[in-house]
């Protein structure tokens, strides 16, 4: 995996510094249009932080959504 921006290139030797502990995550809000007015979704969030040959540090978070 990486990733290649104007300022700065991360990719090749990326290495983990650290992982952040895993936390739910609700996201309820209400729709202007569509099948269902209000909605509500749930997802376990972790966050990656890496750094490049130059210690240059890059954090990546996931989110994964669980079927309801």
């Amino acid at each position: 995996m990486g990733l290649e921006t104007n300022s700065r290139i991360y990719a090749g030797n990326l290495r983990l510094k650290s992982i952040s502990e895993a936390r739910l995550v609700i996201d309820d809000y209400k729709m202007i249009i569509g099948k269902r007015r209000h909605c509500v979704n749930e997802a376990n969030e972790q966050v990656y932080y890496l750094e490049n040959d130059k210690q240059q540090e890059i954090e990546i978070t996931f989110r994964v959504h669980m079927m309801v």
